[in-house]
């Protein structure tokens, strides 16, 4: 997913200078300051620097932050990566804290459908006016059960009144519930991808692949493939907020980052240097200074958690705004109408994108739907033109596959008993029909035919009470 975790507005230099260039300048300040006086005093990097001008010695800190942003900013996604756990999660730590994980996310889900059920059981508008049950405990005995650690209902509450279940208490039970699932089902969705495969080692890790795999749970798009695509498509503001989540987040990270590498460098020094440990910071100080840093990367490691909340639900926001300009722009002018026949066409394009056409033809849907058969447009008027004429119409296979017969029956229904004089047949046939010559019979005799679709077929005189059978047969051809 390397191509979400990237910028996509275009304006680099504040996701720069915010996400990577500040936490730099922070760190190698408090890096002087603090690992400095461990590091030994003969020649060597910062004896030399001693012997510079001010302006020089400034100059060389600014050169070493500007290098130190830029291996921060392009190394951004190797560091994401490493935070979420993808090069240790086949380790035995990586493996452990992957089944925990799992554990969790397993509980959670049989959590939520326990709580589905309960909701669809308990809702009170099917339970109002219902006889109270037999022992009302048994039944509070048995939520209880089901939602362990809940407080559905208070003791002093009764579940019955007047001999009916008391909808109010009932309704209590039911909002509580219904609180309960929207909270689980909220950490299913922001917490974990949706499937105990793909869970990570780390519990950032799972709150990033969570939104990764949000087109695909949603919309059947593989986020992978389209979303170098999708980013044409956003509009340059959203963009700037998208960008600006992941800034914020950035900053979080890196300083989580760098205060572990101050932590370390703090240990190394003091290994290193134990004569300048003694008579300088003293043994304690420099514990204690290891453990803060340490602790101060936990807690920059915690708050990046939000923030990539933050930055994900505007990724999802990205998915869910403008997949259909994204659409139009892939040159497909097709509008799904349900969420399957949605989900049907993005699989395609995705896999049409990523492996290309099959031997078997494209994988994507055309780019138009396909339009439906016209139906023959048939129609009967005779003289007087008021005279009501009823129509039937039906075909029979004919002895060859590209042959069909057609059959058209035309009633005179005139309650006044009127002759339909000259009644005249009118038939447009759909693409792929075409009428065959000298077939059209009405009792077995050949009648006239004019026209070139719309065919006028000349039925003659009707009485009224009576009707005519018209038979033609028509060629199918491959359209």
């Amino acid at each position: 997913m390397t191509s979400i975790l990237s910028s996509i507005s275009g304006f680099f230099s504040k996701a720069l200078m915010l996400g990577a260039f500040l936490p730099a300048v922070i760190y190698i300040v408090v890096g002087i300051f603090v690992v400095g006086p461990l590091l030994p005093a003969g020649p060597g990097v910062l004896k030399t620097l001693e012997a510079f001008d001010t302006q020089w010695k400034v100059l060389a800190v600014f050169f070493i932050t500007v290098v130190l942003s830029g291996l921060l900013y392009n190394l951004n996604i190797l560091l994401i990566r490493v935070y979420e756990g993808y090069p240790w999660k086949e380790w035995w730590i990586g493996r452990a804290r992957a089944r925990r994980f799992q554990a969790e996310f397993t509980a959670l889900t049989v959590r939520e459908g326990r709580l589905a059920t309960l909701i669809r059981l308990l809702d009170p508008e099917s339970l109002a006016g219902l006889p109270c049950p037999p022992d009302a405990s048994v039944v509070l005995e048995e939520l209880n059960r089901l939602t362990p650690g809940l407080q559905l209902i208070d003791p002093a509450d009764a579940v019955c009144a007047a001999g009916e279940v008391n909808s109010d208490v009932w309704q209590k039970i039911y909002s509580r519930l219904l609180r309960e699932w929207n909270f689980v089902k909220l950490r299913l969705n922001s917490e974990f991808p949706g499937r105990a495969s793909l869970i990570l080692p780390t519990r950032l890790g799972n709150v990033i692949r969570s939104f990764e795999y949000y087109p695909d749970r949603e919309y059947g798009m593989d986020a992978i493939t389209l979303w170098p695509r999708l980013v044409a498509s956003v509009d340059k503001d959203y963009a700037v907020s998208v960008d600006d989540a992941k800034t914020s987040f950035d900053f979080m990270l890196n300083a989580s980052f760098l205060s572990a590498l101050t932590s370390l460098g703090i240990l190394l020094a003091g290994l290193v240097n134990p004569g300048m440990l003694v008579a300088g910071v003293g043994p304690l100080l420099w514990a204690v200074e290891i453990v803060f840093f340490i602790l101060l990367s936990y807690c920059f490691y915690r708050l990046s958690m939000p923030r990539a909340a933050t930055w994900g639900g505007m990724v999802k926001g990205a998915f869910d705004l403008y997949r259909n300009k994204l659409l139009s722009s892939l040159g497909y002018t097709r509008t799904p109408g349900t969420r399957k026949e949605e989900r049907e066409l993005w699989d395609g394009i995705s896999l049409q994108m990523l492996l290309g056409n099959s031997s078997a033809g494209p994988r994507a849907q055309d780019y138009n739907p396909p339009s439906p058969p016209s139906p023959p447009s048939v129609s009967a008027c005779g003289s007087p033109s008021d005279v009501p004429l009823e129509l039937t119409r039906g075909f029979r296979p004919g002895w060859k596959e590209s042959e069909e017969s057609v059959y058209v029956r035309v009633r005179n229904v005139d309650l006044q008993g009127r002759l339909a004089a000259q009644v005249v047949l009118t038939e447009t046939l759909p693409p792929g029909h075409s009428f065959n010559w000298g077939s059209a019979l009405v009792e077995n005799r050949e009648i006239p035919v004019t026209g070139t679709n719309p065919y006028r077929f000349s039925l003659g005189d009707i009485r009224a009470g009576e009707s005519k059978e018209l038979m033609y047969r028509v060629i199918l051809r491959k359209v």
